[in-house]
């Protein structure tokens, strides 16, 4: 469709749009303007807050399932994205495929790294599949 043709069309579909609406037309389009702000920042707020109820919940590997944790800053079997970061860092420096993990390996370097006993945290056997 050229961009004449495409121009026209829309121009239809708005004078529809117009017609449709009748005598208040005018006022209803003001208003829809007026309000666009106020639905933009419901929609950010809705979006925001529910992200952040998601990302009270960590995914248990050995009932597989998503678990409800409110501590999530402070519970080393949390599934974080700073975990996933980390793991694909180790790859890369091991010259390994960054998109070449598991949860799981991803989940056992990050309850390592939160342990308290340099026994559990040694760094050099993350778990690295060379798949």
């Amino acid at each position: 469709m050229s961009k004449c043709k495409s121009v026209i069309l829309l121009e239809l579909i708005i004078f529809k749009f117009f017609i449709k609406l009748g005598s208040e037309a005018h006022d209803e389009i003001k208003y829809r303007r007026q309000v666009r702000d106020t639905v933009e920042s419901v929609i950010n707020s809705s979006i925001y807050y529910s992200l952040q109820n998601l990302r009270n919940y960590y995914y248990d590997i050995d009932l597989e399932q998503l678990i409800y944790c409110s501590n999530r800053k402070f519970c080393h079997l949390h599934y974080r994205w700073d975990d996933v970061k980390a793991m694909r860092q180790r790859r890369r420096e091991a010259g390994l495929d960054v998109e070449n993990y598991t949860i799981q390996d991803v989940m056992r370097m990050s309850r390592r790294s939160a342990s308290d006993s340099p026994i559990d945290d040694d760094m050099s056997p993350y778990p690295i599949n060379e798949n």
